[in-house]
């Protein structure tokens, strides 16, 4: 998508030390909620941590990516 150019919103979903350690250029940091697996419901989505971060412009995709396979 980048390559492409495609026009979207990149949300680094890690906590504020991993983002500041380094993260993909452009994206911006929206944390999700940080559980041990064992506790986390696959019923339900994690939460983010500061949805107000997320852009006003609710046409343009969001894609996250996180440190691990949660």
């Amino acid at each position: 998508m980048m390559d492409r150019g495609d026009d979207f919103v990149l949300v680094d979903a890690r906590d504020a030390p991993h983002y500041d350690r380094g993260h993909i250029r452009g994206a911006i940091s929206i944390p999700a909620e940080d559980k041990p697996l064992r506790e986390v419901d696959i019923r339900r989505p994690k939460r983010l941590l500061h949805p107000e971060r997320l852009p006003a412009d609710h046409d343009r995709p969001l894609v996250f990516y996180c440190g691990g396979t949660t």
